[in-house]
């Protein structure tokens, strides 16, 4: 497998992502009750239990490296331990639970003047502005209407979110348009657009970042740019942009590559969809991806199906339909064979990182027993029904389990 940036081309990188998950604690502390309720009830609601996650700019830099080439420009391979795993629209469907189907053709031919009642009454008229300007009318606001309330909380979220973008760049005016109909907003197809934005800028061509970084080097080694020569490697690190939603490529890692998960975070119940279920523990250096990276016995699921329990829910049914242009994966217990291979290969990378650093293995059981909070005291009883449901097909599935094992 020849990796579309070769190993001896590979270079020190910084990625800064503009998306950010601060905007979702925003929300939860801004609206009321009733509020919060209603926003829920939307096509994002399910992403407000999100944690705070951290982002791993090495994890995803070193990721990018390793990717090869792919026949359908509309996803991405990667070779990892001598394996190959990939990164679609099914990948980002399932970890988001975001609407990816196709653009419905009503929706995207609507227009509007400028002059809809919700940008009057909660954006003052404003046509034109950025993410800094939107936040800052987020937090100032107040309104008696709770449905506009949810609009500009839904706004927020998305561009601040799952449409991280520079602070100066001004916000589509199709979104505000959109919002002008809550139930037309709801039904537009937002996972789609945003996985497509998100994979933009993910499949950057790092070759001319690599070659940047190679020059700038053999110039400093040369003398021909005067640099202290213990600044040398730093002076030349390469910093890039990544705009989207790269969260969610993120946590496809940590599921398709158990032991990442290991060792950046913690994953914590079995809730759809599955962001929700992980919280970031810490953001490792650029050399221990590496090492995670490309050792020859790391585990990874080469795709990610979803489980019979995810079948029935809205946003996967556009993957079943088969006019869908991915090839339908077929609900026959693969989604939990999946599952079940990941956790026990997340249970071997826990084992070895607990013996190999046994003081971060002592901070995550503690972050394990943490009581739970009295909030979420009715949740955790509903999920722990459906787990009680869920370990009794596991039950009957313990011959694939052991089949699965054998082949790890």
């Amino acid at each position: 497998m020849e990796l579309l940036v070769k190993g001896a081309e590979h270079f020190p990188g910084k990625i800064n992502s503009t998306s950010s998950t601060a905007a979702v604690k925003c929300i939860k502390e801004k609206l009321t009750e009733a509020q919060l309720s209603l926003f829920r009830t939307t096509c994002f609601g399910k992403l407000l239990d999100m944690n705070d996650l951290k982002f791993s700019g090495q994890l995803v830099h070193h990721l990018l490296l390793r990717q090869i080439p792919s026949p359908d420009k509309s996803e991405m391979w990667f070779a990892i331990g001598g394996k190959r795993l990939r990164f679609s629209i099914q990948e980002f469907c399932l970890i988001t639970g975001l609407k990816c189907g196709p653009e419905p053709p009503v929706l995207s031919k609507e227009k509007g003047d400028g002059s809809g009642s919700f940008r009057s009454s909660m954006l003052n008229g404003e046509v034109r502005f950025n993410n800094k300007t939107l936040e800052a009318m987020f937090k100032a606001a107040s309104s008696d209407n709770d449905e506009d309330m949810v609009k500009l909380a839904l706004l927020y979220f998305l561009e601040t979110v799952l449409f991280g973008k520079d602070q100066k760049v001004y916000i589509g005016a199709q979104h505000v348009e959109l919002l002008e109909d809550l139930e037309t907003f709801n039904k537009y197809p937002w996972g789609r657009k945003c996985y497509e934005t998100t994979l933009n800028c993910l499949q950057r061509d790092l070759r001319k970042l690599s070659e940047k970084y190679h020059t700038s080097l053999r110039e400093m080694v040369s003398g021909k740019k005067r640099k202290r020569q213990a600044n040398k490697e730093k002076d030349c690190i390469i910093q890039y942009p990544l705009y989207g939603f790269p969260y969610a490529f993120q946590v496809w890692a940590c599921e398709a590559i158990p032991a990442v998960g290991v060792a950046i975070a913690m994953k914590s119940g079995s809730l759809l969809p599955r962001i929700v279920n992980w919280n970031t523990t810490g953001t490792p250096d650029a050399s221990s991806i590496m090492k995670l990276l490309d050792r020859k016995n790391t585990q990874v699921l080469k795709k990610l199906h979803p489980t019979p329990r995810e079948s029935g829910e809205e946003y996967v049914k556009f993957l079943l339909n088969p006019d869908c242009a991915l090839e339908p994966p077929k609900i026959d217990g693969k989604g939990e064979e999946d599952m079940l291979a990941s956790i026990g290969s997340e249970n071997v990378a826990r084992e070895e990182a607990e013996d190999k650093h046994p003081a971060n293995a002592s901070a995550w059981h503690q972050q394990q027993s943490k009581p739970v909070c009295p909030d979420c005291k009715a949740k955790n009883d509903e999920n722990t029904r459906k787990l009680d449901a869920l370990g009794k097909r596991v039950d009957a599935m313990d011959k694939k389990l052991d089949f699965i094992i054998n082949l790890l």
